[in-house]
């Protein structure tokens, strides 16, 4: 079975160009791969679909959990595959609509779910790393080649993990991820482009109809129920801002201003994200037409 999958950027029409391609009937329901959409009460900045949109094209993985509770990728795998597989049993086709990188590729290649992170360890490697620069990565190139051989010598964070893995479960991180259960289907991947002046002002006109839209309120709300800066909810595009506008910290100037250059940060970081994740195939996000093409062979297999 062969699943459409239309990723890209924030802001670059994913969830328009779904509806195009596959609302309209019931015939597809979407999978969203979205990290923040599945946070309950947190609609606004999370550009969840609306209710008009739903009622094109239904979604699923989404408001799964409260804000206050941790969410993992590794939940989202587990749960996500499920539902795919209900809905194929069932005669019924996916796809799946997202901008969160690491959930597409959960989906499309597994995920590797190590243990946490030992702050005690990281640090008395670190501590050895600044006495002798080099030691860390010569060290993983003796007990782990394979992840030696594909993380940059600089790139401590990855080394540091690498090493960690290794000391608290007896067996190299590159073996444990050799073990990750890639997809059952195959994917077809698309992802959506803009150029970056016109994704940009797309950005620049979301952030402001988000406010015009109530964000403060939706924000506001979260805030008397509990929720504060510390909690991975609140981390997200715009809740972070507008909670620090909220206490007083900042100005409502400022709030908008750093909410948009974060958030132009963050869609160039997705796109690097996305240009390595192998069979993605780039689309301008307007060409519906060679979107349908490029999933015609599917829709009727």
């Amino acid at each position: 079975m062969r699943i459409p999958v239309l990723c890209g950027p924030t802001a670059a029409g994913k969830t328009a160009a779904a509806l195009a391609l596959f609302g309209g009937t019931d015939t597809y329901c979407a999978i969203a791969a979205d990290s923040m959409q599945v946070y309950r009460c947190m609609d606004i900045a999370t550009a969840k679909p609306t209710p008009g949109e739903q009622a094109v094209l239904r979604h699923e993985m989404i408001d799964c959990v409260h804000p206050e509770e941790h969410y993992s990728a590794g939940q989202y795998l587990r749960e996500a595959r499920e539902r795919i597989s209900h809905h194929l049993d069932n005669g019924k086709r996916v796809v799946i609509v997202g901008g969160t990188g690491l959930y597409i590729k959960a989906l499309l290649q597994g995920l590797f779910e190590g243990p946490p992170q030992d702050r005690a360890l990281r640090d008395t490697f670190m501590k050895r790393e600044k006495q002798e620069p080099g030691i860390l990565y010569r060290e993983l190139s003796v007990n782990d080649p394979p992840s030696a051989a594909r993380i940059h010598q600089q790139d401590i964070r990855r080394i540091v993990r690498a090493l960690e893995v290794l000391a608290l479960t007896g067996k190299s991180i590159s073996y444990l991820q050799s073990k990750m259960q890639a997809s059952p289907w195959t994917l077809r991947l698309a992802g959506l482009t803009l150029d970056r002046a016109e994704l940009a002002e797309r950005i620049e006109r979301r952030i402001d109809a988000m406010f015009a839209a109530g964000l403060l309120d939706e924000v506001r709300m979260l805030r008397e129920r509990g929720c504060h800066e510390g909690m991975v909810s609140m981390q997200g595009l715009g809740y972070r801002e507008c909670l620090q506008y909220l206490e007083g910290r900042i100005s409502l100037d400022e709030a908008k201003a750093v909410f948009l250059a974060r958030t132009k940060s963050f869609a160039q970081k997705q796109i690097m994200l996305f240009r390595r994740i192998p069979g993605l195939v780039w689309f301008y996000a307007h060409d519906i037409e060679g979107l349908s093409r490029y999933f015609h062979k599917d829709a009727r297999s």
